[in-house]
């Protein structure tokens, strides 16, 4: 029992593996059984003698629940699978967007410095939106590195009177 009972715990989380148990009646021992049979999970009690019909449909009843916890299984796959795919393309995304945006920063960077007062506020508008671009890149890399491992975020309360009062000092200068 106690092997079984391990070799149980040690299923993939998808898993729940069906038993039928066969037993002769003895009331007196049904509540220790049940407390035992309890620890196994999806278990089937038939008492013997068993009549075929009782016998098949726990069968047919535990295949369809095994059968279940496959479709299960390739479900969660397949869904592992597209959340890899979605983090690949992100991360590709981010570094492919972020060359061209390099350029479009430097040569408006050019511009702003060889350019007339009428164009300042033209040039203006795009080292703005050129800059909140910039922080969109990062921030899609962040994900990036985050969903692969390479940064471990850790979690802390944190005082936002504090925090409020630390970003107005730094931005206010």
């Amino acid at each position: 029992f106690d092997r079984l009972a391990r070799a149980l715990r040690e299923q993939p989380p998808w898993s729940d593996f069906p038993i039928v148990v066969f037993r002769s009646p003895e009331p007196e021992s049904s509540g220790h059984l049940l407390e035992m049979l309890e620890y196994l999970g999806n278990v089937t009690l038939l008492d013997r003698p068993v009549r075929k019909l009782n016998l098949a449909t726990a069968v047919l009843a535990a295949l369809r629940a095994r059968r279940r916890q496959y479709e299960l299984r390739d479900r969660l796959s397949d869904l592992e699978a597209s959340v890899r795919q979605r983090d690949r393309f992100l991360a590709i995304l981010g570094h492919e967007l972020r060359n061209p945006l390099a350029a479009i920063t430097a040569a408006v960077e050019l511009s702003r410095r060889r350019g007339t007062a009428e164009l300042a506020e033209e040039i203006g508008v795009i080292q703005r939106q050129s800059r909140n671009l910039a922080r969109l890149v990062d921030d899609l890399l962040d994900v990036s590195r985050i969903t692969s491992g390479k940064i471990v975020l850790e979690r802390s309360i944190v005082d936002l009177s504090e925090l409020a009062e630390r970003s107005a000092e730094r931005f206010g200068r």
